[in-house]
């Protein structure tokens, strides 16, 4: 179990931070406690049938009493997400098939949702109509300027990076200070006390904090688009 908390749910933190400049703008997010709109749509999306996280609330409980989860408290939000070991497959005694699987209870994913839907918002006017889709334009572009580069008998370089390996390296003090460089409010971009633990046979170890890896995480695509 050791070997997973280090080596599946997240890389050493860099030996060095890198140098991050100061804030220059900052953006327009709201940071106010969530309406009661917002929880009422943040409920409606959840999926039914679901486990319940580790206060054993489940989506129907909410789903039946809107007002309720609205008065939820707090402290409830900075439960622990669970990493639930998971493996492929071949052989099962062989470290590098196993990995985590994020199974975030019910009032985090609330709140992960609301949060998404602010920042969705103000992402909207500052980001491209142009950009190109996640993976199948990006694709298509590079099989094109090789090809042409074929044809033309031209010299090219070309550089390709594991993009799993490199967003299960992040670190999570970089994120922060690359989200207050963006313009992230303060309020935005910390919860204070927050923990995790992994299920493994039934079994849950002691709560513990992640320094790194934020590709398991909802917020991930938008923060990966900013930052």
């Amino acid at each position: 179990m050791a070997f997973m908390r280090v080596n599946t749910l997240g890389e050493p933190a860099p030996p060095a931070p890198p140098d991050i400049p100061p804030l220059t703008e900052l953006l327009d997010i709201n940071t106010d406690t969530p309406y009661a709109t917002e929880i009422a749509k943040a409920i409606l999306s959840l999926k039914t049938g679901k486990a319940a996280g580790p206060n054993g609330l489940p989506p129907e409980a909410l789903t039946a009493d809107i007002q309720i989860a609205a008065s939820t408290p707090k402290q409830d939000l900075k439960k622990t997400p669970l990493f639930k070991a998971a493996h492929g497959k071949n052989n099962l005694f062989s470290c590098g098939i196993w990995r985590g699987i994020m199974l975030l209870f019910i009032l985090g994913k609330m709140l992960t949702r609301i949060m998404s839907e602010r920042l969705e918002t103000t992402l909207e006017k500052r980001l491209r109509d142009e950009q190109a889709g996640v993976c199948t334009d990006h694709i298509a572009t590079m099989r094109i300027i090789i090809e042409q580069s074929l044809e033309w008998r031209t010299p090219l370089n070309a550089i390709f990076g594991n993009f799993q390996k490199a967003f299960s390296s992040v670190d999570r003090d970089v994120i922060w200070r690359l989200m207050y460089l963006c313009g992230f409010p303060p309020d935005f971009a910390t919860i204070e006390d927050a923990t995790f633990q992994v299920i493994h046979d039934g079994k849950l170890t002691e709560p513990f904090n992640v320094k790194t890896d934020v590709h398991a995480c909802l917020l991930a695509d938008d923060l990966h688009c900013v930052c």
